[in-house]
């Protein structure tokens, strides 16, 4: 058994075990034991995403390689499972999620911090998020959020007070609290991260890392300079209306 087979839980494992493996290794020419090395198993047994795979699909005889996020599922409780394979995005597009608009405060917790929530969608509370890897926004069920605040009460070795689990309750942040992470403690927020589908610390820098900081800068540098042409246009005018 390898170290990653080790890490997975006998529950784990026979989820995979259950996935129909023939089929998805012929349609986008993944294998269970390439998922289980790699440490994506667990992801995908627990039905979140995955971190970047290689996948293929063909059609009318033609080949397309690409990369590509995972999520297994089943749409009933002994139904086979399904798998969802999320390319890429070229940029992030949060403003309807499923026909649904997203208001736009959601849009700025997605944008900072990559979660938010809850949004009813087709009588459903669901809390959405932006996969890191894709740039794409997804979903989880408001009971997801429900299960963790039931059997957790600790975050990084911070006790959540009963306040505090009010404030997570309804999609909130609990601000500036002390933790410890790998090893070291610091200070910071915790929410609850819709794409982990747990209570999890804020990522100060989320915005950065899916690309948002640069969009924003090179959007303000344009205004600048529409506004620099602009105010230079209006001097010249001025210029040449002065005569001495």
């Amino acid at each position: 058994m390898t170290a990653e087979e080790r890490k997975l839980t006998s529950w784990e494992r026979s989820r995979l075990d259950a996935m129909p493996w023939a089929k998805w290794q012929e349609k986008f020419g993944i294998s269970e034991n390439e998922i289980i090395e790699k440490g994506l198993g667990k992801d995908l047994a627990q039905g979140r995403y995955t971190s970047l795979v290689r996948v293929f699909s063909s059609g009318d005889g033609v080949r397309q390689d690409g990369d590509a996020s995972l999520r297994a599922y089943q749409t009933t409780k002994d139904g086979e499972f399904q798998l969802e394979v999320q390319g890429v995005r070229e940029s992030l597009y949060i403003r309807n999620v499923f026909g649904k608009d997203i208001p736009e405060e959601m849009q700025k917790d997605l944008r900072e911090r990559g979660s938010a929530g809850p949004l009813d969608i087709n009588g459903r509370q669901q809390y959405l998020a932006v996969n890191p890897n894709t740039r794409a926004v997804v979903v989880c069920p408001a009971s997801s959020l429900e299960n963790e605040l039931s059997r957790r009460n600790e975050v990084f070795g911070h006790t959540l007070s009963d306040d505090e689990k009010a404030v997570l309750a309804k999609g909130g942040v609990v601000k500036d609290v002390e933790m410890l992470y790998n090893g070291k403690t610091n200070k910071g927020d915790i929410h609850f991260d819709a794409f982990r589908q747990c209570l999890w610390s804020v990522d100060k820098n989320f915005a950065e890392k899916i690309g948002m900081k640069k969009a924003e800068t090179n959007v303000q540098s344009q205004t600048q300079t529409a506004k620099n042409a602009q105010k230079q246009e209006e001097s010249n005018k001025k210029s040449k209306g002065v005569h001495m």
